[in-house]
């Protein structure tokens, strides 16, 4: 018998949270769905790419959370060779306060419209226009569910880039948890500019298309330029059903080596006479 069904949750009042993540721990549980289908059940330990635990994996996963600092994951979301060097830096003004929002223009002596162009409700601020507006609040949950990472989203945009994970390291898609944020926080703010310049914009859905094809593309030409010897793991498999569009690198499977090989090898011949 296989199917899908919707888990029906307890009730979280007793877990001493505060009552705004509570709903959004509801609200993420509500849309996770269980498939019932013909295997077992079992048991998968990201930290490795077969899925199984062992000791010494276990203990490199913990010295790795134990030396990442704070600081580390901010340098590493904005200045990775990975990111989009334009996103990374819109990204970096943005957790310290350097874009100019009009909350900012205001503490200058300018006066003007206020409010925020996305939902037009609320003064503008960089963290309400980049995270907490209900049209950049959808972009983030889009993003959070296309990696499989459920959390309660924090109130500022530099809370969100420190509890940001930096997960399966050594995975072939593993730039998709480094490229994403600052990538997002671009295109936010360009959409906020297409609104105020152009009198034009995009409904958050248009946005989150728009993001996805620019992050696929940055991952693509990135395993174009950099080779290493990886192998395609369980997570890489759910990543490319979920990212339509990413590229199996010539490095996977054969080996970058055989691959360069088959090239090199590969002579032109005249034609036959005749």
């Amino acid at each position: 018998m296989e199917g899908i069904r919707v888990w029906r949750w307890k009730q979280f009042d007793n877990l001493g949270l505060p009552t705004h993540e509570v709903k959004e721990l509801v609200k993420a549980l509500q849309h996770r769905k269980i498939t019932l289908g013909k295997e077992e059940d079992g048991v998968i330990w990201a930290g490795t790419k077969s899925g199984r635990y062992s000791t010494k994996e276990g203990y490199n996963t913990l010295s790795e959370q134990g030396h990442t600092t704070a600081k580390d994951i901010l340098l590493k979301i904005c200045w990775d060779k990975r990111c989009l060097p334009k996103a990374g830096l819109y990204a970096w003004l943005a957790l310290h306060n350097k874009l100019l929002t009009t909350d900012l223009f205001r503490k200058m002596g300018y006066e003007g419209p206020s409010k925020c162009s996305l939902c037009e409700k609320v003064e503008e601020s960089i963290n309400h226009l980049l995270l907490t507006c209900e049209y950049s609040y959808n972009c983030w949950s889009w993003l959070r569910k296309q990696l499989n990472w459920y959390s309660p989203i924090p109130d500022s945009v530099i809370a969100m880039f420190q509890a940001w994970p930096i997960m399966n390291k050594g995975y072939i898609y593993e730039g998709l948890w480094v490229a994403a944020p600052s990538m997002l926080v671009w295109e936010l703010w360009k959409e906020r500019n297409r609104r105020i310049f152009r009198e034009d914009k995009l409904e958050w859905q248009q946005l989150t298309n728009k993001i996805e094809a620019a992050i696929i593309e940055l991952i693509n030409s990135h395993y174009m330029k950099n080779h290493k010897n990886l192998e395609m793991s369980q997570w890489d498999d759910k990543m490319r059903l979920k990212w339509i569009g990413l590229k199996i690198p010539l490095f996977v499977g054969d080996g970058l080596v055989s691959a360069i090989h088959k090239r090199r090898d590969c002579k032109w011949m005249p034609p036959e006479e005749g």
